[in-house]
């Protein structure tokens, strides 16, 4: 998984503002900002991936790449809930 999420979300970054209609970047920033603890960032990107029609959702309730914090928290099991 990512060794240095900074720099990956660095990458990530450039690849949400070239494709922001797709949502896979949108789905690699959830886990760059979430594996740096920046839950809302991560969050907002996982709203937009729904958004943007993601469907594999259930991932970021199990995901062990994933911190607790974020897995376990309230908005994640809504989105899961609302398309899973």
């Amino acid at each position: 998984m990512l060794r240095d999420a900074d720099k990956a979300k660095e990458h990530f970054d450039v690849a949400v503002k070239r494709a922001p209609e797709y949502a896979l970047p949108h789905v690699n920033m959830v886990y760059a900002y979430a594996r740096t603890g920046r839950v809302d960032e991560a969050l907002n990107s996982l709203e937009r991936a729904v958004e943007l029609g993601y469907k594999d959702l259930g991932r970021f309730e199990s995901d062990l790449d994933l911190p607790k914090e974020f897995r376990e928290h309230p908005k994640v099991h809504q989105l899961v809930g609302r398309r899973g």
